[in-house]
């Protein structure tokens, strides 16, 4: 049963569409510490296909938010609930982006603007952290790691762990107090070159996607023929006569399917991968769809 209170929080929390107070409060001293802890252990402790990290977004924010509207709970909840939707960024960099969205809340900032900033900042920032964390300094410290275990030490391997922890540490550190020391300020010159920093983003991300795309989906036809050519026979298949047009097309109509059926089709994650399963057994079954 719905408590009355609940049932005022919920009409409350609908007046705040925009929202904004009139009065916020600031964040102590030991709001860094939070933010780092939080991001670190629990920002994908709820992760999920609908919301990917936002749920743990919201968490992470929490602490900061009581202190900021603690005299404006319903502020406080719609703030709860908008800031629990759809995020995804790199770990080391999501601090931020949450030290900026905090100090545009403490200075008066609505719900609107702040997300605005959240979520233009998170695909540039993903980019720039995945490529220096996944590309860059895990293969760096593993292969330093490796060189040290090859003859069966720990060592190596501890070494790996405890160097990515630090810089990990480094970098959080780094960002959250850049995100609050700079606060507004950061905000606003971003928000003048962020046309640029998207479009580069975009170009970017569609680079590697497409990239990552030829190399990792496989996707064989296995129709073929034979024709007489004088006094012998020559074999014809499906794949040898698209690769010889445009290489790799089968690929790329399979990750064009995928897009339109996400795009345009509004289909679920789940949707697709269940269809990817269908497809790969009925073709194997008929047998025109071999694995690569």
């Amino acid at each position: 049963m719905v408590s009355s209170s609940q049932i005022e929080s919920v009409d409350t929390v609908e007046m705040y569409q925009d929202g904004t107070s009139a009065n916020p409060g600031k964040t102590s001293k030991s709001i860094v510490a939070k933010i780092i802890a939080l991001t670190w252990f629990t920002l994908a402790n709820a992760f999920n296909y609908a919301t990917m990290q936002g749920i743990g977004y919201g968490f992470i924010l929490y602490p900061a938010l009581k202190q900021i509207f603690k005299n404006d709970p319903a502020r406080l909840n719609h703030e709860l609930i908008e800031n629990s939707t759809f995020f995804n960024c790199n770990n080391s960099w999501t601090p931020l982006i949450i030290a900026l969205h905090i100090k545009m809340l403490e200075a008066g900032a609505s719900t609107k603007e702040a997300i605005m900033v959240k979520l233009s900042l998170m695909g540039p920032l993903a980019g720039i952290g995945d490529t220096l964390y996944s590309f860059t300094m895990v293969p760096v410290f593993t292969i330093i790691g490796v060189q040290f275990s090859q003859n069966g030490s720990a060592f190596g391997a501890i070494l790996s762990v405890v160097a990515l922890s630090l810089y990990f540490f480094a970098v959080m550190l780094s960002v959250t107090l850049l995100g609050l020391k700079m606060g507004e300020k950061i905000v606003d010159d971003l928000a003048q070159t962020m046309k640029t920093i998207s479009l580069m983003a975009s170009i970017i991300g569609i680079t590697v996607i497409v990239g990552l795309s030829l190399t990792f989906v496989k996707f064989n036809l296995d129709i073929s023929w034979t024709q007489a050519v004088g006094s012998g026979q020559k074999s014809n298949s499906i794949k040898e006569i698209l690769d010889n047009v445009a290489p790799n097309l089968l690929p790329v109509t399979a990750i064009s399917t995928y897009v339109a059926l996400i795009s345009k089709a509004k289909w679920s994650v789940i949707k697709v991968i269940m269809f990817t399963f269908v497809v790969a057994i009925v073709g194997a079954t008929v047998g025109f769809i071999t694995p690569a």
